[in-house]
């Protein structure tokens, strides 16, 4: 097999040639769409076999039952493997038609490319991804029939009753399947290009192109024209597209003779991303968690989650700097910012206990203002009742038999409830507890859940 390796001047080849098909593609979101709005409501259904009044728990055991998810992992997972095939596809008539005939040297054989093995790599993605995807959306279901189970349970609705409020909800609807399609279309297209690349040694970078109705996107807009080596990431926080739920952006390839000049262009881009204001609002889990975080970038940081309002933390002035550089500490011995059971003691608005830490504190207070990457949290309904009395609003020990426990130890105001109800909150999965009531906090057990916003 022939060694790809030229390294030749180049001249410019005309974008509009290597673009995707976009009609071709949105078919492809609508042939996904179908599949996973299927697969949602095969899922919901599944979820309901046999399930009675004295039984409802099972609902939320089952959605970790692969024999249940099944139906819905699959169909990921083959859409995945469809959408990055085209893809790879896609980019291997770029290299065929732009790059052989710009970037041709005697040492270049189109036939030494094998695209087989480029399907291959692209299939492997999809599979370990479509794996990742669905332990994704099993949390964010986790957390919205944790909250009809407890509907169900303090309204004594019936469980056909139940079954439709969570079949006609957000968790298994038309919105959801077409949300999940567009955006994973987006990416396993890229993938599957970026696959193809690879094999072809000829290519060196991708650029990033906002799809039309994204030229004005204040997520993807600042990324248009951005270009990464193929081992870098896109301003450092995005491997490919999507940037954002239902991104339409695409990646061409970028091909050069001069490493150096290539490098210099990269610089360029590492110093535009430091003076940069404009980051992207709706970064994906690939922006890396720092203690601090301009606006923007903490609202990119943070939108993946299921929370978007901005929190509050008070705390002694004198801690501020150290909470900066490091984030937040729960240890009871090593403390840093105020802390709840085993998590950071935040408020989700300004209101009247607020204004009293704040007094409580005195000159010396300090406010933070603070984004939270919240996946699975657990809501805890305390308005117009007393602590003792949240079992009976929960009813949660009908859902795990740990709860009761906890709720005992609350009732009796026993030493250390707190720390009781935040360590079966993790072990059952839940990220954090949002606390609707007077005081209006939410309690965050991992401290790089949480970001503070620089002025």
């Amino acid at each position: 097999m022939s060694t790809i390796a030229a390294r030749v001047p180049v001249k410019a080849v005309d974008k509009t040639t290597l673009m995707p098909d976009d009609a071709a593609i949105r078919r492809m979101e609508e042939d996904a769409i179908e599949r996973l709005y299927a697969a949602l409501q095969k899922w919901g259904r599944a979820l309901f076999r046999d399930v009675t009044a004295d039984n409802v728990a099972a609902l939320v055991t089952r959605l970790d039952d692969a024999e249940f998810n099944k139906p819905m992992r699959d169909a990921l997972i083959a859409v995945l493997q469809d959408v990055a095939a085209a893809g790879v596809d896609h980019g291997r008539r770029q290299i065929e038609m732009a790059v052989y005939g710009v970037k041709r040297a005697a040492n270049i054989d189109p036939g030494a490319v094998d695209w087989t093995a480029a399907n291959v790599d692209a299939a492997e993605w999809a599979t370990v991804y479509g794996y990742e995807l669905i332990r994704g959306i099993t949390a964010t279901t986790r957390a919205a029939v944790v909250n009809e189970v407890r509907y169900f349970i303090d309204n004594s609705i019936t469980v056909n009753q139940l079954r439709d409020r969570l079949m006609a909800g957000a968790m298994f609807n038309r919105v959801r399947a077409e949300m999940i399609a567009v955006t994973e279309t987006t990416r396993a297209y890229a993938e599957g290009n970026t696959a193809a690349w690879e094999k072809s040694g000829l290519v060196e970078g991708r650029e990033w192109q906002t799809a039309n109705d994204e030229l004005v996107c204040p997520i993807c807009g600042p990324l248009h024209g951005t270009i990464a080596k193929m081992n870098e990431w896109f301003r450092g926080m995005y491997r490919n597209p999507p940037a954002h739920p239902r991104c339409r952006c695409v990646v061409l390839p970028v091909v050069t003779g001069d490493t150096e000049e290539f490098s210099g262009m990269w610089r360029f881009d590492q110093v535009q991303r430091d003076q940069w204001s404009g980051v992207p609002v709706g970064a994906t889990s690939m922006l890396k968690w720092k203690p601090t975080m301009r606006p923007a970038e903490a609202e990119a940081w943070a939108a993946q989650g299921e929370y978007k309002k901005t929190l509050y933390h008070i705390t002694d002035e004198r801690n501020v700097e150290s909470i900066k550089e490091s984030g937040f500490r729960v240890s009871s011995e090593t403390a840093l910012g105020r802390t709840w059971g085993d998590g950071v003691y935040l408020f989700t608005e300004q209101g009247e206990f607020f204004e009293g830490y704040q007094e409580e504190f005195g000159p010396r207070g300090a406010v933070l203002k603070i984004k939270a990457r919240i996946d699975n949290p657990l809501t805890l309904d305390f308005r117009n009742r007393r602590v003792r009395d949240v079992k009976e609003e929960l009813a949660l020990g009908n859902v795990h038999p740990r709860w009761n426990e906890v709720f005992n130890a609350m009732s009796q105001s026993s030493f250390g409830w707190e720390s009781a109800v935040s360590k079966t909150a993790r072990e059952l999965g839940f990220d954090s507890l949002i606390i609707k009531g007077p005081e209006a906090q939410m309690i965050v057990f991992d401290p790089k859940r949480l970001v503070i916003i620089e002025p």
